[in-house]
C-alpha cells in the first residue's frame, strides 16, 4: 500500500514489482468528506494512479465519516473509468506496464500470461478467460494490464477473494467437477451469461493443465463465441 503523498517516490517500484498488488490510499478524495465534488487536484491524483499502474485506489475517511459516502464512491468509480478509457485510446501518453521477470519457477505461467494478452490484442478479443487452481496465472495476466476483462474461474472462495484486488480480474467460483476438455466452453458460456461477451466475440482461454506424461502444460486457446452457446446448456 502506497500513501498518495509518497506515490512519486515509490513509482519506480511498479516496474520491478508488477506482480505485487499496489494500492494507492489516504486522502484520495478528501475534500468530499465535506463537499459534494472533489478538487481538480484530487481528480488528477486518482487519474495518475490509474496511469501509473496501480491495482486499486482506496477511500478511507471520505466514506467512514464524510457527508457524502455514496457520492464519493460513485465519483471515484467515474474517475477510474474515464482514466481507463483515455488510457486505452492514448497509450503513448501513459507509463507502459509490460513487465520483464527473471527466470523463476513460474516461468511457464509468465510466458502464458504474456502470450494471452498479446493474442487478445491482436485478435481484438473481448475477454481473457483464465482457469486457475491457485490464483497465480490471473495475477500474471493482470500484471500485463490488458484493456479487457480478465475472468478468472477459481476453485473456491479463498482464491477468489485473494484475486479481488488485482487489476481487471473478475473472479468467479465455478467449473468444479467439470472435465478438462469441457471447461473452455463452460467458461465461455458463463462469460456470456454474465454479460462480458456475446455471440461472435473472440475470447482467449488460458490455463495450466495437468498431464500424466508431461506434468503441467501451459495451454492457450483463441475461440469465437458460437451461436446458440446458451441454448446448448
Amino acid at each position: 500500500m502506497i500513501c498518495k503523498s509518497d506515490f512519486n517516490i515509490h513509482i519506480l517500484y511498479l516496474y520491478i514489482l508488477q506482480i505485487e498488488k499496489v494500492i494507492v490510499a489516504t486522502q484520495m478524495l478528501e475534500s468530499m468528506a465535506k463537499n459534494p465534488r472533489p478538487t481538480r487536484a484530487e481528480v488528477a491524483d486518482v487519474t495518475n494512479a490509474v496511469y501509473d499502474g496501480a491495482d486499486a485506489v482506496m477511500l478511507s475517511g471520505e466514506t467512514a465519516k464524510g457527508r457524502y459516502p455514496v457520492d464519493t464512491v460513485k465519483m471515484m468509480s467515474n474517475i477510474i473509468k474515464s482514466a481507463e478509457k483515455f488510457e486505452n485510446r492514448r497509450d503513448d501518453l501513459v507509463i507502459p506496464h509490460i513487465g520483464k521477470w527473471k527466470t523463476t519457477d513460474n516461468q511457464a505461467e509468465i510466458t502464458l500470461a504474456k502470450s494471452a494478452v498479446t493474442a487478445a490484442q491482436e485478435r481484438d478479443a473481448k475477454a481473457i478467460l483464465v482457469l486457475t487452481s491457485r490464483g497465480t496465472l490471473p495475477r500474471f495476466v493482470s500484471a500485463y494490464r490488458p484493456a479487457i476483462p480478465i475472468i478468472s474461474f477459481c476453485p473456491n472462495g479463498k482464491v477468489a477473494r485473494q484475486l479481488m484486488l488485482n487489476r481487471g480480474v473478475h473472479p468467479v467460483i465455478g467449473l468444479n467437477g467439470v472435465s478438462m476438455p469441457k471447461r473452455p466452453i463452460r467458461a465461455i458460456r458463463h462469460a456470456v451469461e454474465m454479460g462480458f461477451v456475446k455471440e461472435g466475440d473472440d475470447v482467449v482461454v488460458a490455463t495450466m493443465e495437468a498431464d500424466e506424461d508431461m506434468g503441467t502444460i501451459a495451454t492457450l486457446k483463441v475461440a469465437t463465441v458460437p451461436e446458440g452457446v446458451l441454448s446448448d446448456s
